[in-house]
């Protein structure tokens, strides 16, 4: 049974998913950050939602899943997604904690799965949405 959509936000249309990142947690991230800094967090935000979803994946064991790493990975990585507004992704991670426990080996590959695509739309996008900040604090 398919996920119901999620109610429309500000910036999506009836029936269109909500955007990748929350456009004013990152307005509010660049009038509170230098450019410079704003790099900064961009290069270790991207790296990190990287390395979390590195490690979900990994969890996924062979021999079965690593339900106390998943339930770890998600909550790190959720707590990544809030702070620049990919909502998205951390709404996935909390669903990933909430349920690493009990869900079947099936579903937590199918989340984490999930989670992987979003991590790297937020990565993308993240990066895009600072990165003319960026651009000119190094030129």
């Amino acid at each position: 049974m398919a996920s119901p959509e999620p109610p429309p936000t500000p910036d999506a249309a009836p029936g269109e998913p909500p955007p990748t990142l929350d456009p004013a947690q990152v307005e509010a991230l660049r009038d509170s950050m230098t450019a410079e800094d704003l790099a900064m967090l961009a290069d270790l935000v991207t790296a990190e939602i990287a390395d979390r979803t590195t490690r979900l994946a990994a969890a996924l064991a062979p021999d079965g899943p690593q339900r106390a790493d998943l339930v770890r990975q998600a909550h790190q990585l959720l707590g990544c997604a809030r702070s620049i507004g990919a909502e998205r992704l951390a709404e996935a991670a909390g669903r990933l904690e909430a349920t690493a426990a009990t869900a079947s080996p099936e579903a937590l590959a199918e989340a984490v799965a999930t989670i992987a695509v979003l991590g790297e739309a937020a990565r993308v996008a993240f990066t895009a949405m600072v990165g003319g900040d960026a651009a000119r604090s190094r030129g």
